[in-house]
C-alpha cells in the first residue's frame, strides 16, 4: 500500500495528478504513470464528483483532421483539447468510439470530464432480430466493452462508460453493462438507448425540447438524473436556445447538463484554383452520402470558432453578475475551485462613447460564493442610452488561460445613481427571517417563503401582507369562456417556498439572491423564480426572473407583484400611459405622459364589477397613502401599474388598498361573444424577467 500525505482530489477544475514510478529491476526498466484521485458516485439521485453534483457543459467530439482524417498527431490533439478547455467546456463524449490514448492524457492534465464510448453502433440497421438480442453477437458486445475498460481504466478524466450509440437495447447490452461493472464498479454507465434505465445509471436523451425536459424534472418521485448526450444541433447557423437549455440545467437538480452535437465540422480540405475549400458528402462522386450532415460543428474544419461557439462560451461562463445602480456582485459558478488572481474590469458607454471605466480586484471566491458588494465609481447623471459593460479577467496565467484572459462578461442598462445619501446598514438573521435596516428603512424577508413580508419607514409599516408574485385578477366579461380553465389550474391559489437564500453586503448595501418555487396545491405545475433583492440608497430593488414548468396553463391574466397596504391610497402621480386605462390591445387613446389621479378617479366603474384601471408603460410612479409612508416606484423597464381594493375588487369603500406592479398583463379581446385576443397580445406562460425599485417616503 502507498500512502499519499494530504492528498488532493482530481476534478475538471483542479486536475491534480500524481506520478507513480514502477521499476522492473529484472528488466532494468522504469515506467512512470500519472494518475488522479477522485470519486464518481450517485448521491441523492445526482451524479457527483468527489461528493459534489456535476453539471456537464459538454460537446460531442470525433477524431478528425480536415487534411489527415482520423490520423491525428499529438500536437493536433493537444491544441484542439486546449481550445475546447479555453471555451469553458468541461466535458467531452467520445462519439462514438474510444479515442487514441493520448487524448485521455491531455484530458487528465487539462481537466475535462469524459464519457468514454464503446465502439458499437447499428444505426440504420432495421431487421426483425436486432444484433442486441442475438446471442451470436453477445461476445462481441462484451469484448469491445472489456477492451475499452482494460485500456482506459487508469485515466481519472473518464467518469462514465458508455455502452455505445444508437443500437437499440436488449440482452447483449445487459451483458455488456455487467461485464463493465465486474471490471470497474467505480464509474457510472451511460446508454441513451436504455430508455427505462434498466442498466444505465442515468436517463439519457437526444434533442429533447426544453418543455419536455421540464415536464420530467418537476416530478416529485425519485428518478435517475437526466443528461442530454446530444442536444442543440450546431449544423450551419446554429445552435439556438442555448441559454434556455442552460437555464433548465441550472434550475433543476435532476437535469445535469448535456453535450452539444457537435464540436467540429467534418469537411475535407480540397485545393482549388481559388484557394482551399472544405467539401462534404458527394464531393467525390460517391452515390451514398449524408450531404452536409457532416458540417455540423461549433467550429469549422480549420477550427475557426462559429458564432454558435461564442454564444455557448457566454452561456456556460463560470461567473454570474448581479447589478443594481452603481453596485455589482460577482458569483462564482465553479463547483470545486476557489478563484484567485482575478479582476473585474468595467466601463460605461453613453450613445456608444466611453465616459467612465475602472477595475476592482476580486477577492478569493469559494465555489458558488458571492463577492462582497462592489461600488463602482460611476457618474450620477447620464444620458438615456447608457450601458455598463463588465468583464472578469485573469491577472496571472491559470492553466490554459493566459494573463488577461477573459473568463466572463455581461452588459446591462444603467440608470444613474440614486439621489439619497449613504447610510449605515445592518442585518439581523433568525431561522425565520432576514431583517435589513438601512437608515429609516427596514425590510423583512421570510426564510420560509422568500417573500418580503414588511417594508417600514421609521418604524411605520407599509404592508398588510407579503409582496407576492401572483397571476390572478378579477375576471372581465370577455373572460367568461376561460374562467373555468383558470379555476381548474388554480392560478389564484399559489404558495411560495424558499429553496435557498444567499446574502452579501458592503457598508451601505445588502444583496440577497433568493431561489423560490411558487405552485398551486395538488397540481403538477409551478414557477421557478430567481430573485435578486437589493437594499441600497435607491431603496429596495427587486429583479425577478421566472420560468413556468410542468402541466402549466397556456395563458394567465397577469404576471407581477401585489403589494397589500395597511391603508388606502390618496393619489397616484406617474409617468406612463394615461389618463385612462390601457391594455395590450387597447392603448392608442392613452398616450405617454405625466399624469396624476385621485383614488376615486382610478379605474372605470363598469356596471358589472370587473378588472379595470391598468396603466401600461409606467416608468415611475409616486403613490401617496392616507396613512403611513408613501411609495415611489421605478421600473428598469416599463411596468404595468394598477390600484385595486385590498380584497381584489375595484376601488370602493375598502379600508385598505393593493398596488399591483406587473411585468405583463393579458389583453382584452372580445371573447364574451367574439374571438380571443390576437396571439401577439396574449399573455403566454413564457419565461419572464423584470425589475422594480421601491422607495418609501414621508
Amino acid at each position: 500500500m502507498i500512502t499519499i500525505p494530504d492528498p488532493h482530489e482530481w476534478t475538471d477544475e483542479t486536475p491534480k495528478l500524481y506520478t507513480l514510478v514502477v521499476e522492473d529491476k529484472t528488466a532494468g526498466a522504469i515506467v512512470p504513470m500519472r494518475f488522479g484521485l477522485r470519486r464518481v458516485e450517485m448521491i441523492d439521485d445526482q451524479i457527483c464528483l468527489n461528493g459534489v453534483p456535476v453539471l456537464f457543459n459538454g460537446v460531442n467530439r470525433h477524431e478528425f483532421n480536415p487534411e489527415t482524417g482520423r490520423a491525428l498527431t499529438q500536437d493536433y490533439i493537444l491544441s484542439e483539447v486546449t481550445q475546447i478547455k479555453r471555451a469553458g467546456i468541461n466535458a467531452i463524449r467520445t462519439s462514438h468510439y474510444p479515442n487514441t490514448p493520448y487524448f485521455y492524457d491531455v484530458c487528465d492534465e487539462l481537466g475535462l470530464l469524459v464519457i468514454d464510448e464503446c465502439d458499437l453502433e447499428t444505426h440504420g440497421l432495421y431487421v426483425t432480430e436486432m444484433p442486441t438480442n442475438d446471442p451470436y453477437w453477445r461476445d462481441e458486445f462484451v469484448s469491445r466493452a472489456e477492451r475499452m475498460v482494460h485500456r482506459d481504466f487508469n485515466h481519472p478524466c473518464i467518469v462514465i462508460w458508455s455502452l455505445g450509440n444508437e443500437s437499440d437495447f436488449g440482452e447483449n447490452h445487459v451483458a455488456e453493462a455487467a461485464a463493465i461493472r465486474a471490471l470497474d464498479p467505480s464509474r457510472l454507465i451511460h446508454y441513451e438507448g436504455d430508455r427505462e434505465t434498466e442498466v444505465a445509471d442515468m436517463y439519457s436523451t437526444m434533442y429533447t425540447s426544453v418543455e419536455d425536459i421540464e415536464k420530467r424534472a418537476v416530478k416529485l418521485n425519485h428518478q435517475k438524473p437526466h443528461i442530454l448526450c446530444e442536444y442543440d444541433h450546431a449544423m450551419g447557423n446554429g445552435a439556438g436556445s442555448l441559454q434556455d437549455y442552460q437555464d433548465v440545467f441550472r434550475l433543476y437538480k435532476s437535469v445535469q447538463g448535456g453535450f452539444i452535437w457537435e464540436w467540429k465540422d467534418h469537411g475535407l480540405k480540397q485545393a482549388t484554383p481559388d484557394g482551399p475549400k472544405y467539401v462534404w458528402g458527394g464531393a467525390f462522386g460517391e452515390p451514398v452520402n449524408d450531404g452536409t450532415f457532416c458540417i455540423d460543428g461549433l467550429v469549422r474544419p480549420d477550427r475557426v470558432p462559429s458564432p454558435g461557439l461564442l454564444e455557448y462560451e457566454h452561456v456556460i461562463q463560470p461567473f454570474q453578475f448581479f447589478v443594481a445602480q452603481n453596485h455589482v456582485v460577482v458569483k462564482s459558478l465553479y463547483h470545486y475551485q476557489t478563484t484567485r488572481d482575478l479582476v473585474l474590469r468595467w466601463w460605461l458607454e453613453v450613445a456608444g462613447e466611453k465616459v467612465a471605466g475602472g477595475e476592482e480586484a476580486l477577492p478569493l471566491l469559494k465555489p458558488g460564493a458571492l463577492s462582497p458588494v462592489l461600488a463602482l465609481n460611476l457618474p450620477e447623471t447620464i444620458g438615456a442610452d447608457a450601458l455598463l459593460d463588465l468583464r472578469v479577467e485573469t491577472t496571472m496565467q491559470q492553466g490554459v488561460f493566459e494573463a488577461g484572459a477573459q473568463l466572463a462578461s455581461d452588459q446591462v442598462a444603467y440608470q444613474g445613481l440614486p439621489a439619497q445619501p449613504d447610510a449605515p446598514i445592518s442585518v439581523s438573521q433568525t431561522p425565520a427571517a432576514v431583517t435589513i435596516t438601512r437608515g429609516l428603512l427596514t425590510v423583512t424577508v421570510d426564510r420560509g417563503t422568500g417573500n418580503i413580508t414588511q417594508l417600514a419607514q421609521a418604524g411605520t409599516p407599509l404592508l398588510a401582507g407579503d409582496i407576492a408574485l401572483t397571476l390572478d385578477r378579477l375576471p372581465i366579461s370577455n373572460d367568461m369562456n376561460v374562467v373555468a380553465e383558470r379555476q381548474k389550474k388554480r392560478i389564484a391559489t399559489l404558495f411560495a417556498r424558499c429553496e435557498s437564500i444567499q446574502l452579501t453586503q458592503n457598508d451601505d448595501t445588502v444583496m440577497l439572491v433568493i431561489r423560490q418555487r411558487i405552485a398551486p396545491p395538488a397540481i403538477n405545475w409551478g414557477i421557478e423564480l430567481a430573485v435578486t433583492l437589493w437594499v441600497s440608497a435607491a431603496g429596495v430593488t427587486i429583479h425577478t426572473k421566472g420560468w413556468f414548468d410542468g402541466e402549466k396553463p397556456t395563458e394567465v391574466p397577469r404576471i407581477g407583484y401585489q403589494l397589500p397596504l395597511t391603508t388606502t391610497i390618496k393619489t397616484v402621480d406617474w409617468f406612463g400611459r394615461g389618463l385612462g386605462e390601457s391594455y395590450p390591445d387597447s392603448l392608442d387613446v392613452a398616450p405617454l405622459g405625466h399624469y396624476q389621479l385621485n383614488r376615486d378617479q382610478w379605474g372605470f366603474p363598469y356596471v358589472v364589477p370587473q378588472e379595470s384601471g391598468n396603466h401600461m408603460d409606467v416608468r415611475w410612479a409616486t403613490i401617496e397613502t392616507a396613512q403611513g409612508p408613501n411609495l415611489h416606484v421605478d421600473g428598469l423597464n416599463p411596468l404595468n401599474l394598477n390600484i385595486v381594493g385590498g380584497d381584489g375588487q375595484p376601488l370602493g369603500n375598502q379600508s385598505a388598498d393593493q398596488v399591483r406592479l406587473d411585468a405583463r398583463v393579458q389583453a382584452l379581446g372580445s371573447n364574451s361573444c367574439g374571438p380571443l385576443p390576437l396571439k401577439r397580445y396574449r399573455l403566454y406562460t413564457d419565461p419572464f424577467d423584470f425589475t422594480v425599485t421601491l422607495n418609501l417616503q414621508k
